[in-house]
Formats: structure tokens, sequence, C-alpha cells
């Protein structure tokens, strides 16, 4: 019985979003670790906007995307100014979503991918046609007393 369970539950956290294996405490940062693409942007960026108003780490890095990313799955990644925009909507309905800007001075460039690597603050940005943007705005290195939880995401 007690084997069944645990595998029971082992399935259950597989299934699970990755940064929902582990209750993150009230004080504690959230850091999200891991490679943003097409499969997973959307859970990513509904991820960072349940941080909105908060100091969130970040060590990411962030595929572009392809034509045919957008037309299938809504994902979207473009630099413009210094600023990258990171965009995912559903391919059934465009007035849904969420975006990301990254200004510049945020966003690296590694190994064919962008980079975020720090601590930012998440703000809200406006909405358009139902896609609510997201502005990381760089903050100070938390106090060592305060608790950074990583979370992966997939």
């Amino acid at each position: 019985m007690r084997r069944g369970l645990a595998l029971a539950l082992a399935a259950l956290v597989a299934a699970a979003p990755a940064w929902a294996a582990a209750p993150t405490p009230k004080d504690a940062i959230v850091k999200l670790v891991g490679e943003v693409n097409a499969d997973n942007a959307s859970d990513f960026l509904s991820r960072l906007a349940d941080e909105t108003g908060h100091v969130v780490g970040l060590s990411i890095a962030i595929a572009a995307s392809r034509d045919p990313d957008f037309s299938a799955r809504g994902y979207l990644t473009q630099a413009s100014g210094g600023t990258l925009i990171v965009s995912s909507t559903p391919p059934d309905d465009a007035d849904d979503g969420f975006e990301l800007a990254a200004p510049k001075g945020v966003v690296g460039w590694s190994r064919g991918r962008y980079t975020i690597d720090g601590f930012y603050k998440v703000e809200a940005g406006a909405t358009h046609q139902g896609v609510a943007s997201m502005i990381l705005k760089r903050a100070t290195m938390p106090s060592p007393k305060v608790q950074v939880v990583e979370h992966g995401f997939r």
C-alpha cells in the first residue's frame, strides 16, 4: 500500500511543473533557472507573471524564435533597440498571453541564446489586445540572510 502511494506521489510530482515541486517560503526570493523555448515559454512567462511586484532571480537562456514557432505555437523573441521581447500567446487566441520586455543592459548573448542572469523586480506593463506585458528592472543582490530558492522549468 505504501509503495503504491509513493509511486502515485512520484508520478504526480513528475507531471507537475518543476517549480510546483517545492513550496517557496514567503520571505524567500524565487530564482528561475533553465532555458526558455517554444515548448515552455507560456509556462515560464506565466510563472514570472506570478512574481509581478516582487524581486526574482533569473539565470536563463532564451532560444531565438523561428517563423514556425510563432505561427504554430505563438512563441516570439524579438530584439530591437537593445530591448528583448519574449512573447507567448495561444495560437488559437492571439488576444491572450504574456510578453516580457528585458531592457538594454539586462540581456546577454551566449552560445546562440539570449541570456538573463541576475536579480530583477518584475513590474507590470501595459496590456495590449489582451496580452499582459512585464518589464524587468535591475534589483540589488538580496541580503545573505534572504533565502533564494531555485526553481527549474520545463
